[in-house]
């Protein structure tokens, strides 16, 4: 069935709060809650580079820094550790993910059918938006990248570990909302070798026991993208440019839906302009029209689509978070119920 996802930040400032919202809207997939709210070490740019050599968080400022020459000298080691499948050297503790480290009391609680998503900064977005002592993005530095490569490989390895002991479906998500800066003509790293990067990210994720997401923006090119190996892909189409991509990639999503592959479309706005369910209907049935009118199966189409919000709850207040959370449920429920007609 057509079925609810949500990003994992939450705006709550305390924990127990965020396990009583995601109570409110059960979904097949529940994520751990990361709440940035609660403390500037819960933001997801935070999290996912906490523990790369060099890296300094100034909580105070609200700032992370990369200190170049520091993260350079510590390299080596951070490769051998991956090679020789060593554990992380700085696991995340309940100052950086409350959530993720108390999941397994929450997840007790839940419905026996609901699995469990994990999720992190993918190595573009992350890169894009840690920079140096002098403000240069790590982006362009291939050798800081290939570190944070490796770096993001061994915490995805320790965060899959995590959500593996709950003994539930897990479904591990790479969050890439600024994945189209790869076709920057300014970029120094070549776009392939930052494709590989993501792709050998995926590859440390142990499939099939656990599926393989990936979530992306209003990107322009979808293709590339589709030939990963993903079981699940994310795009917002709320914008134009990403639901002219999927059109344009049709020949790449037929094959991908075809081998069991899931579709999430990103298209509830969150923060102060509230949605209602038709003002989304109105948004993506026309989209959904042209996608089956080009080949999709409505009947394949039906058990394999997920709607999401556009961006995370971390950032907005309770109030406004709640009303998208109850519009995308809401959205869920009426196109499967629109897409089951056909």
């Amino acid at each position: 069935m057509v079925a609810p996802l949500f990003f994992g930040s939450l705006p709550h400032t305390n924990i127990d709060d965020a396990w009583q919202f995601l109570r409110a809207c059960p979904a097949p997939w529940v994520s751990w809650p990361q709440l940035p709210q609660r403390s500037f070490w819960e933001r997801s740019v935070v999290q996912s580079s906490y523990g790369f050599p060099g890296v300094v968080v100034d909580e105070k400022q609200r700032v992370v820094v990369v200190h170049r020459g520091d993260s350079e000298a510590q390299m080596t080691r951070l490769a051998l550790d991956f090679l020789e499948r060593r554990p992380h050297q700085q696991p995340l503790q309940m100052r950086e993910a409350e959530g993720l480290l108390t999941f397994g009391r929450f997840v007790g609680e839940c419905d026996p059918t609901q699995g469990v998503k994990g999720q992190i900064l993918g190595p573009i977005s992350l890169a894009a938006q840690l920079t140096d002592e002098t403000q240069t993005p790590i982006i362009n530095d291939a050798t800081l990248f290939e570190g944070l490569v490796i770096h993001l490989c061994q915490r995805v390895r320790w965060q899959v570990a995590q959500l593996q002991v709950l003994q539930r479906p897990v479904m591990m998500c790479i969050e890439e909302p600024f994945l189209d800066v790869m076709y920057s003509p300014f970029m120094e790293i070549d776009r392939d070798d930052m494709m590989w990067g993501l792709a050998r990210i995926l590859s440390v994720i142990p499939a099939p026991q656990v599926r393989r997401g990936l979530i992306v923006g209003a990107m322009r090119e979808i293709g590339d993208v589709l030939q990963l190996p993903i079981d699940l892909l994310v795009v917002n189409v709320r914008d134009s440019v990403g639901a002219s991509a999927l059109l344009k990639a049709m020949p790449q999503l037929q094959h991908f839906l075809a081998r069991g592959g899931m579709l999430g479309l990103a298209c509830v706005a969150v923060n102060e302009h509230r949605d209602d369910m038709l003002t989304v209907m109105n948004l993506v049935v026309p989209l959904i029209g042209q996608l089956i009118q080009a080949g999709i199966n409505p009947q394949v189409f039906v058990h394999q689509l997920f709607v999401m919000p556009v961006t995370s709850f971390g950032q907005t207040n309770v109030s406004n978070a709640t009303h998208a959370m109850h519009v995308t449920c809401q959205v869920a429920d009426e196109l499967h119920r629109y897409i089951g007609r056909m």
